[in-house]
């Protein structure tokens, strides 16, 4: 019998974790088992009879045999004709050079031997079922290549099957640790499903390979194959393994579903290994890394009751805060049940050697480690590769991982074993949970902090000088492995620490001294994290002076670049310039519209142009891990850039407010796509507009369209005659600095803003995905506790660009942040039109395209709105440019869009009204937060999660009417009252003709008076302001649409 906790229920079944995070089937193994099935049911009544048998099978030595590589085997990353074993280094996905850098020898073997089959009795006692089974497995091993480098231990690691193949979860884990300290790492096979994964990937050279018996694959021939591969390395012959090395100590590790091999292994055969080797244990202790429960004795069952054994060696366990969690699963078939999640209390005794820690914060795996085989290599073995890393908007990779507390603890229970040396106890550190009892089972919810942490555990600094919250299970998601983590905002972490050093990085390394004192920790993790502070993540990095400098430095000049607009008038031919400069004038002015729109006499607005010179660096990601942090790449730069400017003539008409557009660079000019969507709204409502030049094409646009205008303009940065696009993120911070400063804001506008938002369109609105997430710590003033912008909007950019951008979607070579919508400390407002979001159906513009629901809290407010039946873009507007000027500018010329199909048209459905909805919404917002700082955000931005379109499961497509418009989204008037199919990928609409007009409205009178209706409706939920809503109702009334024919 074991001496240890009893489970009565089902313990969690290692097939449920392998189905879990694999995929794979879920039902149980024990069908195409029936004959051993049969045999384990006869209840033993006297188990011990097998115990000679058991030990003799132990202690049996097995054959080596040596599987050599390849000529010609390196490193790779897609799939190779040389022989090599899987997972070797050579594959692993961070290219880890252990032959070079640290001095090691890898190779694989072949294990044979004969094997028994197990089942037990009620005890948890063994007994042999099947006997003198011959078996072949494999092993692949790593040892210092100079002896005198060898510590003497070895860690043989239970290879994990969770994915399908073989994973070295603890050499992941620990692989740079081991290699500087000189331990020698033998992963062994450990499930008949990776053993045919191995054939897949080589049919030949695993041909050999044999856990089959009586024809059929068999899971239970393992534990007489770990058990061998002990006695093998406490026999005179372990140097065959280790190129000659003779082992001193062997410790047994394995994590998650090998976690529960291992606690399935204790349980069954501790009392045996416990004096297998000359009266000695066979190994020198076990440590169990994020496995709660234990597995199936045999393929057909059953599982042992106990989970964590005394043993007379030290046994040390691992938790995250993710473990708990498989408590929460429901039944599956061949399953009662799963386990209550299990704590044993830490011991002392002779017998009872055993630790039980759980670290707060840390998640169940990480897909970080650079040791991990390729994608390419996994899919030769599971067909499907590395499912890919995604994170919710705002998220991150986590940052804390069990790395350093798994070598601590591999380095005390060698302590332990060798000198008597007790592991430190953290049974008065447990994590702090919430107890429910559901259907009769204990469910485990963390006690979380303010900032949404848990308490309790093991608490590394992340957590108790913490700039991120921590989920243990991706994007916070019931059932993750991966975790993740959300950054705080910059006024945030000003408020926690408002003096780093003082506040932050010395109470941080303070924290890491404990666990280094405490021995949860040793030096090479005490050091990790001494490094984690100095590299300032969330507080803009090693950098961050430098780049917050320059980031909030002012523009050094500005100058108005005048002209007579007068003097120039409306026009369709551009003037030329060359015999009349007194004609010059901006690129985008409204004397040049096609629809000659007269903002100065129908609207009393003006428009200007200035330059703006300044300094500005150039920057790249990758440097420093997570956050998007960036490194100055070179630099400071001079630059002088351009903006255009319209604006009220009598600033007394002025709203306060001014919106600077990221001018759009898809077509290699500026496009002002913003004003586009809304240059009625912004003079209706006494808005001011800023566009501002944004990449190296539009500025080569621009000296082409008039070379005297644009000559100073000066984007070179480090290679003379080429214009750096990655100038412009400093450029876009000093405009803001600009118009926050008294005299540079009266220069441009004639007074100053009261406030400043920011955003674009399409291209642009990507230029802001990457701007908001990687420059957000610097927008920040701390002194002045407030931000450089008021608010964000973005249009139709559903992706990050990269942080030199050169194309329109970034490369895989170009660096581009690994999240999108992170919390700012102000409001954001996103606008998506059918186009983007119709990638859930899997015919969208961005493959990555994702969503992130509203937000309301102190540090982030957001709104991301799906607008059904418009299309990504609308290429009919009076203000866009004619057509010689756009030629001018070496830009293709614009035509008027046509199809081919009957009754079919440019579509009139767009998201125009929304973008102006969204940009009132923010005003109002910020007018009513500088009133009351606590405003809600809820009674100013309508919700929007509530209304995106889903996939119908069982089609795989959006939702569609009669007509095939989707129905579902935000809802533009014509989507409730169509005219006609919209077509939106390609923008047109074809018509209903007038048959279908009267039998879905009767008379066009009803038609206006539901368009009046819908209207109405957007109006009382804040989805479009007044002036527009009274604009649209004109444009309804008036509609030249035919009602007697087609």
């Amino acid at each position: 019998m074991k001496i240890g906790k009893k489970v009565t229920k089902a313990v969690l079944s290692a097939t449920l974790l392998f189905g879990l995070l694999s995929g794979g089937s879920l039902s149980a193994t024990a069908a195409k088992h029936s004959d051993l099935r049969v045999q384990s049911a006869v209840v033993n009544a006297d188990a011990h009879k097998d115990f000679g048998k058991i030990k003799k099978s132990i202690q049996t030595i097995p054959s080596i045999k040596e599987i050599p590589y390849g000529d010609g085997m390196t490193f790779h990353s897609e799939p190779t004709n040389i022989s090599h074993p899987f997972s070797s280094m050579y594959s692993s996905s961070g290219h880890v050079d252990i032959w070079n850098d640290y001095g090691y020898e890898e190779k694989e073997f072949f294990q044979s031997g004969k094997g028994n089959i197990y089942s037990i009795n009620k005890k948890d006692d063994p007994y042999i079922i099947s006997s003198n089974n011959d078996y072949t497995t494999r092993l692949l091993v790593r040892y210092p290549q100079d002896p005198s480098k060898f510590s003497g231990r070895v860690y043989v690691d239970i290879l994990n099957a969770s994915s399908g193949v073989d994973l070295e979860d603890t050499w992941g884990r620990s692989y740079d640790w081991y290699m500087n300290e000189g331990h020698a790492y033998i992963g062994i096979t450990s499930k008949t499903n990776t053993v045919n994964a191995l054939k897949k990937f080589d049919v030949t050279r695993y041909a050999d390979l044999n856990w089959k018996v009586n024809g059929k694959d068999e899971n239970g021939l393992f534990w007489d194959m770990l058990s061998q591969l002990g006695s093998k390395l406490r026999s005179n012959s372990a140097g065959d393994l280790l190129g000659g090395l003779e082992p001193e100590n062997v410790y047994l590790t394995g994590q998650s579903q090998s976690g529960m091999y291992l606690n399935t292994y204790i349980t069954l055969f501790d009392d045996i290994l416990g004096n297998s080797y000359k009266g000695k244990p066979m190994f020198d202790g076990y440590m169990n890394l994020v496995g709660p429960g234990t597995t199936y004795v045999n393929s057909g069952g059953p599982q042992p009751s106990t989970t964590y054994s005394d043993t007379s060696v030290p046994y040390m366990v691992i938790m995250s805060e993710f473990e708990h969690k498989f408590a929460n699963l429901p039944g599956m078939p061949g399953i009662s049940d799963m386990a209550e999640y299990e704590r044993k209390p830490d011991s002392s005794t002779a017998k009872n050697k055993f630790r039980f820690y759980e670290v707060a914060g840390t998640p169940h795996t990480d897909p970080t480690l650079a040791v991990i085989p390729n994608s390419a290599e996994i899919a030769l073995g599971n067909g499907t590769g590395r499912p890919p890393k995604e994170y919710d908007p705002g998220n991150y990779e986590s940052d804390l991982n069990l790395q350093i507390y798994v070598n601590a603890a591999q380095e005390n229970m060698h302590k332990w074993a060798t000198e008597g040396v007790p592991a430190p106890s953290a049974e008065d550190k447990w994590i702090n949970f919430n107890e429910t009892t559901t259907n009769g089972k204990t469910v485990y919810t963390p006690k979380t902090d303010e900032h949404g942490n848990a308490l309790g555990g093991i608490r590394a600094p992340q957590m108790e000088y913490p700039i991120a919250t921590y989920f243990a299970s991706r994007n916070g998601l019931p059932f993750e492995s991966n975790g993740s983590m959300v950054f705080f905002t910059a006024d945030k972490i000003a408020e926690l620490y408002p003096d780093y050093d003082q506040d932050y990085k010395k109470p941080f390394i303070k924290q890491a001294q404990k666990l280094l004192d405490e021995g949860y920790i040793l030096q090479e993790g005490f050091d990790k994290l001494v490094n984690y502070a100095e590299e300032k993540k969330g507080f803009g990095g090693p950098d961050a002076e430098k780049i917050y400098a320059i980031a909030n430095e002012k523009p050094t000049k500005i100058v108005e670049k005048p002209f007579d607009y007068e003097a120039i008038g409306f026009h369709q031919e551009e003037p030329d310039v060359a015999a009349n400069p007194h004609l010059s004038h901006p690129y985008n002015s409204m004397l040049d519209s096609v629809g000659a729109v007269d903002i100065w006499g129908d609207y009393d607005y003006t428009e200007k142009e200035f330059f703006l010179s300044g300094n500005a660096n150039v920057y790249e990601l990758g440097k420093v891990e997570g956050n998007d942090v960036p490194t100055i790449k070179s630099g400071p730069h001079d630059y002088t850039n351009r903006i255009i400017v319209r604006m009220p003539k009598d600033m007394k008409d002025f709203s306060g407010a001014v919106y600077i557009d990221i001018l759009n660079a898809s077509n290699n000019s500026d496009m002002e796509d913003t004003w586009r969507r809304s240059w009625e709204y912004y003079m209706e409502n006494g808005h001011a507009y800023i566009g501002i030049t944004s990449k190296n094409v539009n500025v080569t646009a621009l000296k082409k369209f008039d070379p005297v205008r644009y000559s100073d303009i000066d984007w070179e940065a480090d290679k003379p005659g080429v214009y750096e696009n990655g100038l412009f993120w400093d450029m876009l911070s000093q405009l803001g600095v600009a118009l926050n400063d008294k005299e540079q804001s009266e220069q441009i506008l004639g007074t100053k803003p009261e406030f400043v938002f920011l955003g674009g369109q399409s291209q642009s609105g990507m230029y802001l995905n990457t701007y908001t997430n990687v420059f957000q710590p610097y927008l920040y003033n701390a002194k002045a506790k407030e931000y450089m912008f008021d608010g964000y909007y973005n249009w139709v950019g559903a992706i990050p660009t990269a942080i030199q951008p050169t194309a329109v979607i970034p490369t895989a070579n170009d660096p581009s942040p690994k999240s999108i919508y992170k919390a700012m400390g102000v409001p954001t407002m996103v606008v998506m039109s059918q186009a983007e979001f119709g990638f859930k159906e899997g015919a969208g513009l961005f493959p990555s395209y994702k969503t992130k629901k509203d937000q309301n809290s102190e540090h982030d407010i957001f709104r991301l709105y799906e607008v059904s039946g418009a299309p990504h873009s609308d290429a009919i507007s009076p203000i866009i440019q004619n057509n010689d000027a756009l030629v001018k500018a070496g830009v293709n010329p614009r035509k008027y869009p046509t199809s081919s199909l009957p009754n079919t048209i440019k579509s009139d459905l767009h998201i125009d009204m929304f973008v102006s909805g969204a940009m009132q919404n923010l005003y109002d917002y910020a007018v009513a937060r500088k009133n009351n700082p606590n405003a809600d955000p809820k009674q100013y931005f309508p919700a929007a999660d509530d209304k995106w379109i889903n996939v119908d499961p069982a089609t795989g497509k959006f939702p569609r009417d009669d007509h095939g418009n989707v129905i579902g989204g935000i809802r533009h008037p014509l989507a409730d009252n169509p005219l006609a199919t919209y077509m939106v990928q390609s923008d047109f609409m074809t018509m209903f003709s007038a048959d279908k007009l009267k039998t879905l409205y009767g008379t066009r009178e009803n038609w206006v008076n539901k368009m009046n209706a819908s209207v109405n409706q957007l109006l009382i939920e804040d989805l479009i302001p007044q002036t527009v809503a009274d604009s649209y109702k004109n444009v309804i009334a008036n509609n030249p649409t035919s009602w007697d024919k087609k």
